[in-house]
């Protein structure tokens, strides 16, 4: 029998019993717990409120004087509500609590994750749905640097986990015998992607598979998509010059066996 068992059957049994669930004391006014338990907690609801708009307006004062609500003597950082130094305590907080409920298979929500996922499902839409509305606010010249900032930080995070032999997509440990860039899972993810260019309703009216142009000949593609696509392969076929030599000796031995 676990905790939340053993405190259900010490609630029920003294419920049965007629007594206080709090503190064991007769009760004979029907209620499950006794006058003065009642008291006390309505005292500690009172108190929570209090304390809850205590906050809240200390929170709210902070905000229009352009201080940090954390600490409240530090200026708070452009568009943000906490200074440098308590951002960085709080992320580094939210961080370890981030890893310590994905380390027991669950989301920052309490939710449990299916797979590896790091997010549920509910939580990946409502920061989809924040972070839309926060760059509807930003102007032309913000979403450019948001966009930079954003760039240059994917490249320094792809660089250290491939320096850590980690996914550069989702940051999780690759089995030191893969020779991979990616886990298994998101070149599945990728594949069904890209699968998912070559719809067969654009084939079957000979639409390009990758914009709403006509087919360029008998290929899958328009003319533009059909050059970039050819440039692509020649690019990737001066990597291919091994596989030539090793293909020959293969199919040498095979006509001998033959």
């Amino acid at each position: 029998m676990n905790d939340r068992e053993r405190s259900h059957k010490f609630y029920y049994d003294r419920k049965a019993k007629g007594l206080c669930t709090q503190c064991g004391k007769p009760v004979t006014d029907g209620m499950t717990t006794c006058k003065e338990c009642r008291l006390k907690k309505s005292e500690r609801r009172c108190k929570d409120d209090r304390t809850r708009e205590y906050r809240r307006n200390y929170t709210t004062k902070k905000k229009a004087e352009g201080l940090c609500i954390y600490c409240g003597t530090r200026k708070a950082r452009e568009g943000k509500v906490a200074c440098e130094e308590c951002g960085k305590k709080q992320a580094e907080k939210a961080k370890e609590t981030r890893k310590r409920l994905h380390e027991m298979g669950l989301c920052e929500c309490g939710e449990k994750l299916i797979g590896q996922e790091k997010t549920c499902p509910v939580c990946k839409a409502r920061k989809a749905d924040a972070t839309a509305k926060w760059l509807e606010r930003m102007n032309d010249e913000q979403y450019e640097q948001h966009l930079q900032n954003m760039r240059a930080n994917g490249k320094a995070r792809r660089d250290r986990w491939r320096e850590e032999h980690r996914c550069i997509t989702c940051g999780h440990k690759i089995p030191d015998e893969d020779t991979h860039k990616t886990c298994p899972l998101c070149r599945e993810k990728a594949r069904n992607k890209a699968h998912l260019r070559y719809k067969p309703v654009k084939k079957e009216f000979g639409i390009c598979a990758r914009c709403d142009k006509k087919v360029y000949k008998n290929s899958k593609l328009c003319k533009e998509h059909y050059d970039i696509a050819c440039a692509q392969a020649e690019y990737a076929r001066q990597f291919n010059k091994a596989w030539e030599g090793y293909n020959k000796i293969l199919f040498a031995k095979k006509k001998v066996e033959e």
